[in-house]
């Protein structure tokens, strides 16, 4: 029995120094590396620091450009300005870009410059400008169906038809509210440049039925009119005697 216990005793002082070599182990290690722990602490703070610094950076810059842009657009031609009024605000918003192309507000002077320089007649500018905006925005983001109007507008300017029906077609396609009458507007005018009359009057039709109050009624009424009397001319050419009756 002795010898039992005196086997017990020394296989628990055994065990105590093996928990306080494991003790002493870890605090060693613990101060063999502090100084990487420590510097570990201090990069986690900095990097914290830097990321807020940033973030009050880019809020300042935003407000900034936002003071600026908001004046800026003070000069915003009138609709009917004709083309050298909307060629003078080209260079300002040009310059607005360089100095803020990575702000919200530098985004919406891109899309101001696909505008300005459409009704400047400088198409291929406008291009450039639209299309770097579908480029930056995501879908639903607001300024996107701008900037489909835009470039398919400036492909119908071009007479680039089937480019222009493409971005119709997406426009149309993405769903935004209160478009469809546009839409299908456009489409009737092309289809009547392609003198697809058929298709102009299908998609006139659809206008009409859309909800909205652009174009209206009276406008899109007046075009399919205009339409019919160009088909019933062409049917008209072409019954006998037609040409006997118009010399």
């Amino acid at each position: 029995m002795a010898t039992i216990g005196k086997r017990i005793s020394k296989k628990t002082i055994d065990d105590s120094r093996g928990l306080v070599s494991l003790s002493e182990r870890v605090k060693i290690r613990i101060e063999e590396n502090y100084s990487y722990i420590l510097g570990a602490a201090v990069v986690c703070l900095v990097v914290v620091v830097i990321l807020v610094g940033f973030r009050s950076y880019k809020d300042r810059a935003e407000r900034r450009a936002q003071e600026e842009y908001a004046t800026l657009f003070a000069q915003w031609p009138a609709v009917s300005s004709n083309a050298g009024e909307w060629e003078k605000l080209i260079p300002a918003l040009e310059r607005f870009v360089g100095e803020h192309g990575g702000t919200r507000p530098g985004l919406n002077a891109r899309m101001d410059l696909a505008v300005a320089c459409f009704n400047a007649g400088r198409y291929e500018d406008s291009l450039k400008w639209g299309t770097e905006v579908l480029r930056k925005t995501p879908r639903g983001n607001d300024l996107r169906p701008l900037a489909h109007y835009q470039v398919a507008l400036t492909y119908q300017a071009m007479e680039r038809y089937e480019d222009a029906l493409n971005q119709w077609n997406v426009l149309s396609g993405e769903g935004f509210p209160g478009l469809e009458r546009l839409v299908s507007w456009n489409k009737a005018r092309i289809a009547s440049k392609k003198m697809d009359y058929a298709g102009a009057l299908e998609h006139y039709e659809s206008a009409l039925k859309a909800p909205g109050e652009y174009p209206s009624d009276a406008l899109l009424e007046n075009e399919v009119s205009a339409i019919k009397r160009k088909t019933g001319a062409a049917a008209g050419s072409d019954q006998p005697g037609a040409a006997a009756a118009n010399p």
